[in-house]
């Protein structure tokens, strides 16, 4: 008996050997087999393929491959100047500008480097009494069209988030130090800051979405991209027309170009670095219009600085359409291909 049942497990023992060696065999052979088929090479494309020739049911047919989307007509002549365009006059018309613009009040080196969490935002504004009620008056304006009133920063950073009240302190600390101006140049200022607002809060938006690396200083270069455009505002009345509604960043761009020899993105880079802001935010400044007339493979920047510069100049183009052509409804930014609002 007892050997009967040692036989018993013996032969189990057999079969569970076999099982588990048939197993690993064809599981070896899946495995080769599959290897084989990774490393086989593909024939040599006959003539009749390499030639863009392939047959279809017994017929030939041409591949004809796609040709790239041409440039739009406008676009065709026109090409965005940077620094290394503008002559020694246009150069020197920049140079007057940017002296002629007031020096930045103190808090916008403290908005460019940080200030980037809603405590930091508040006990730094809360300081000074003067930016509080022009950013509590600014938010409260009927541009607003808040259903209740703001009553305090921090209730303005809780409704607006950091972005947005960044915007609106960096807006109210150069009108402070700015003069007045004429009633068309408040009107043409009061649009180049709402661009500015939306872009910066857009952009961190984006941002926000594609987890990019350095959120902050992608929206702040949002925020800055039109210094430019408030420089100009400011200190000539020739480019007031530039700022009328319904004008696109091409109109714009062509008619600074015409009359200065120049635009406003080498204006804004300038005025950046004379007023000691970052390199990297002149040079974002400089560069965030480039788009426009250059292709994201041509563009000459590092890989991690075109997605910034796509996410500002994206964040940028619908912010104009906002404060320019006064879109107030999705619908209206005419989700089609005969988009002309960009």
């Amino acid at each position: 008996m007892l050997f009967a049942a040692l036989a018993l497990v013996l032969i189990l023992i057999a079969l569970l050997i076999y099982l588990i060696a048939s197993r690993t065999a064809r599981e070896s052979a899946a495995r080769t087999n599959a290897n084989a088929k990774r490393k086989r090479v593909r024939p040599i494309a006959s003539n009749r393929v390499a030639s863009g020739v392939f047959e279809v049911g017994g017929r030939e047919a041409e591949n004809t491959p796609t040709p790239p989307l041409a440039a739009p007509a406008e676009l065709q002549d026109f090409s965005l100047y940077t620094i290394d365009n503008v002559e020694l006059k246009g150069r020197q018309a920049i140079q007057a500008i940017y002296q002629a613009m007031p020096p930045p009040h103190p808090i916008q080196t403290q908005l460019v480097g940080g200030l980037d969490t809603p405590e930091e935002l508040k006990q730094t504004v809360v300081l000074d009494a003067g930016l509080t009620a022009a950013v509590l008056r600014t938010v409260n304006s009927a541009a607003f069209g808040l259903s209740s009133p703001i009553t305090s920063v921090q209730h303005a950073i809780t409704y607006l988030g950091v972005t947005a009240v960044k915007g609106l302190v960096t807006q109210a600390a150069f009108s402070e130090r700015a003069p007045t101006g004429t009633p068309r140049q408040q009107a043409s200022l009061a649009k180049i800051w709402k661009a500015a607002r939306y872009s910066g809060a857009f952009a961190q938006m984006i941002g926000q979405e594609f987890a990019l690396p350095r959120l902050s200083v992608v929206a702040t270069s949002a925020l800055l991209a039109n210094l430019g455009d408030v420089a100009l505002a400011t200190t000539t009345l020739d480019s007031l027309e530039d700022f009328e509604d319904n004008n696109t960043l091409l109109a714009r761009a062509k008619q600074q170009q015409s009359k200065f020899g120049f635009n406003s993105f080498i204006v804004g880079s300038a005025l950046a670095k004379h007023w000691g802001l970052p390199p990297e935010l002149a040079l974002s400044i400089a560069s965030s219009g480039l788009l426009l007339t250059t292709a994201p493979k041509d563009y000459p920047l590092l890989k991690e600085t075109l997605h910034q510069n796509l996410i500002i100049y994206t964040a940028c183009r619908i912010s104009d359409a906002i404060a320019y052509c006064k879109i107030e409804d999705i619908e209206d930014f005419g989700l089609d291909d005969n988009n002309d609002l960009f």
